[in-house]
């Protein structure tokens, strides 16, 4: 195919053959090319994020936020918390435990669903999360705190990770377990067990 001229199969010209076959697979790849994108563009910076700021400053500064964030009307009103830093070669994390929760507002951090089920049947396996909707928005709160600071552009498709630093947040073993009595002595005195 010399001078610009169109190779033809069976009375159709090549290109529109090739045209016709990129549309149909286009079609076919379009729903998991927009998964794709969309996880590409799920790359996030945070706010306060600063590369030049050591990690040690980074743990302080998420210590002092979290600490004032538990002083000021809000979800994490009279929780504190535990930040621990942890950094190697290959690996930065920030550890925070929730160490305290106030109780006795009646917003237990277990779910009382979950919590009844177990006391009713202690050698099934529970369906569903142990944390109520107010735990998980404590633990999303104090997460998204710390998110401020670091940046995530990773791509689990493809096995790469890249953040600033890992974030970990749990409740304190004996955090869940005064939460958990208060539940149980709640579904004890409603009669339901």
């Amino acid at each position: 195919m010399s001078n610009g001229a169109a190779m033809v199969l069976g009375g159709v010209a090549a290109n529109d053959v090739c045209a016709t076959v990129a549309d149909d697979r286009a079609r076919r790849l379009a729903p998991e090319y927009a998964r794709l994108c969309e996880a590409a563009n799920s790359h996030w910076t945070g706010a306060k994020y600063d590369k030049e700021r050591p990690f040690k400053d980074t743990a302080k500064l998420v210590r002092q936020e979290l600490a004032a964030a538990a002083k000021a009307n809000g979800p994490l009103k009279g929780v504190k918390c535990s930040v621990k830093s942890a950094w190697s070669t290959h690996k930065r994390s920030l550890d925070i435990t929730i160490t305290e929760v106030p109780t006795g507002d009646k917003m237990p951090i277990m779910n009382p669903a979950r919590v009844e089920f177990e006391m009713r049947n202690p050698h099934a396996h529970p369906l569903g999360g142990w944390l109520s909707t107010r735990g998980r928005a404590i633990e999303a709160a104090v997460e998204s705190i710390a998110r401020q600071y670091s940046y995530d552009k990773s791509d689990s498709m493809s096995d790469y990770h890249d953040t600033a630093f890992h974030i970990s947040v749990t409740f304190a073993s004996e955090v869940r377990r005064s939460h958990r009595s208060e539940v149980e002595l709640a579904v004890r005195l409603a009669g339901r067990i």
